[in-house]
């Protein structure tokens, strides 16, 4: 389902995140670190554009809920019980938002499998050239 798909490309986001940021920390005072943090930079900002526009990741307080807009997680969750749960047939306006919503999914989900095919694959080529010690290669 869609929130299936949203929850696990989170936390994959989170994960290679994570990890790219772990493996720049060990390799500070590596010589060539600054060629790494180059050819990591577009992925990290790619990852992090992509899970802002699926989830709010500002919200800490039930005031946030007001302060910050509704990403596209919290609309799919709100519309899916009302799509799929009820026991009317779901009205024209519910079922063209939850094909936009849908949509804009999918488009999410292409920009997250282009910084996988073409970005991440750039990442560990340079961990390769640059023989770095203990070197740590991106899940492709």
């Amino acid at each position: 389902h869609d929130l299936d798909k949203t929850n696990k490309t989170v936390n994959r986001i989170e994960s290679m995140r994570d990890q790219i940021g772990d493996y720049l920390a060990k390799l500070k005072d590596y010589p060539q670190v600054d060629e790494l943090r180059s050819v990591a930079k577009p992925i990290k900002d790619s990852l992090d554009a992509i899970e802002s526009d699926m989830i709010q990741k500002h919200i800490e307080t039930n005031e946030d809920v007001l302060r910050y807009p509704v990403k596209l997680h919290t609309k799919l969750g709100a519309l899916r019980p009302k799509v799929e749960g009820s026991y009317a047939r779901p009205t024209e306006a519910m079922e063209s938002t939850y094909r936009m919503l849908d949509q804009n999914l999918g488009n999410l989900l292409k920009r997250f499998d282009a910084v996988i095919t073409t970005d991440v694959p750039k990442f560990n080529r340079k961990v390769d050239s640059l023989q770095v010690p203990n070197p740590v290669y991106l899940e492709e």
